[in-house]
């Protein structure tokens, strides 16, 4: 299962924006009903900012809402579906978790005008994998040296597993490519996002994943 925080429509440019978008959200979830408490209960556990523009190079509020829907729609629903195919002894199923976002923003036709940073998206794996062939001239200037960190440790990931070279990476563990160097980290965690999925489906979203 090959799951990444992915962008979404929706283009945020700050904090309070991304709360706005959060309570609407929300309310659709809940039948209209608003829910102040647990909107303070999503902010408080994706480090929601409230000094309007703030943010860093490793969080900021795009990066924040595109991970907490992907929780819901994909990491959390494939760590589920993960667990119960790997309850048959007839099969072994593995997860990767790809932190790595590209390097470069969006283009101005992709995004009306308006830049902003990318986290990673549904087939940046395989973008990388392929060796950028679409994505190059409509959303990026280049391929850069982080980028092609991405495609080099994805092909040295799929060659080894292939000819099985990695029997360290059991069902147990994760793989985890991460945005800088070292690249490639198991963990022994079994579950991406773990804690966050708890307190998702124990405040009633669990049957909320993507389909396609």
């Amino acid at each position: 299962a090959v799951v990444s925080t992915q962008s979404t429509g929706n283009v945020l440019n700050n904090w309070t924006a991304a709360s706005t978008l959060l309570d609407q959200r929300l309310q659709n979830f809940l039948g209209g009903v608003e829910n102040t408490t647990l909107v303070n209960m999503i902010e408080d556990q994706y480090d929601w900012e409230t000094s309007g523009n703030d943010t860093t190079d490793a969080w900021w509020p795009q990066k924040a809402w595109d991970t907490l829907t992907t929780d819901i729609r994909a990491t959390c629903p494939a760590n589920t579906l993960t667990d119960t195919l790997n309850s048959s002894p007839q099969m072994q199923v593995f997860r990767l978790y790809i932190e790595h976002r590209p390097s470069d923003i969006m283009s101005n036709s992709m995004n009306q005008g308006e830049h902003r940073r990318w986290g990673s998206w549904h087939g940046w794996d395989t973008e990388a994998l392929f060796n950028f062939k679409y994505f190059r001239d409509s959303q990026y200037n280049e391929t850069a040296e982080h980028d092609v960190a991405l495609k080099t440790q994805l092909r040295t990931l799929l060659k080894n597993f292939v000819c099985g070279h990695m029997r360290e990476w059991a069902p147990q563990k994760s793989i985890y490519i991460r945005n800088n160097a070292p690249w490639v980290q198991f963990l022994n965690e079994s579950q991406p996002q773990q804690d966050l999925c708890r307190f998702w489906y124990n405040n009633g979203f669990k049957n909320w994943g993507w389909q396609n």
